[in-house]
């Protein structure tokens, strides 16, 4: 996926199937990325959010400025959420779960805030 200003549409949905691989210290994650995302030019604001069809849904992303996780929580409804400023660069976004085995996920980039 290639941004360069924002999301279109907006919120941009993707599904695909987590295959559990073993605990990365951000659930059973695959060692392959879910998807991978190209920033042009610094964005102001995107977020990314996982959930699952069963389990509990992780969210790993991997970029120029670090790698960040995040765990379903009540504050994001339940579901993993990583929101913020994205400078230019190349984002592996992993998405895994707290319960192994293989489980499909909803993956949505949205630049609005909740």
């Amino acid at each position: 996926i290639q941004l360069a200003s924002g999301v279109q549409p907006d919120p941009l949905l993707m599904q695909g199937k987590s295959a559990g691989g073993p605990d990365a210290g951000c659930g059973y994650m695959p060692t392959a990325a879910a998807q991978v995302v190209e920033i042009a030019s610094q964005i102001p604001y995107l977020r990314f959010t996982a959930s699952s069809d069963r389990g509990e849904a992780t969210l790993l992303i991997e970029g120029p400025t670090g790698k960040f996780c995040a765990f379903a929580d009540s504050y994001t409804g339940e579901n993993p959420e990583i929101s913020g400023m994205w400078a230019a660069g190349t984002y592996s976004i992993f998405i895994g779960n707290r319960q192994p085995g293989e489980h499909t996920y909803n993956l949505s980039i949205s630049a609005q805030p909740q």
